[in-house]
């Protein structure tokens, strides 16, 4: 038997609000993520300081950023497929990669580099 997902009835306009609601969410969750980390690795002052510490400043923003952008634009729209639809990857329009386009991807980054 397969699962059915909480929100498979929801009309369209609700399902555009659940999913407001989860950017809303994953915003504030990320936030304070990305400040406990921040206060674990480099202490309280890095939230204080702001732009003094120079190079410190950088790693904490980068990383502050990147919790950040997992937070906002990754997991809500994984957990709203799962929400609205027994299988999530096939609502977000996942499929299998052809291995030639991996191959021709993995090349042009490789060239493009420095």
């Amino acid at each position: 038997m397969k699962a059915v997902p909480f929100f498979s009835k929801l009309s369209p306009g609700g399902q555009i609000l659940l999913l407001i609601g989860l950017v809303l969410a994953g915003t504030i969750f990320s936030i304070v993520l990305a400040s406990v980390v921040s206060i674990l690795v480099w202490g309280p002052d890095v939230l204080t300081e702001g732009a003094l510490a120079g190079s410190l400043n950088l790693d904490f923003l980068s990383t502050y950023q990147m919790i950040s952008q997992v937070g906002i634009f990754i997991l809500p729209p994984l957990i709203f497929g799962w929400l609205v639809h027994s299988s999530s990857y096939k609502f977000l329009g996942f499929r299998k990669a052809d291995y030639k386009h991996l191959i021709a991807a993995v090349l042009i980054i490789a060239v493009a580099g420095p």
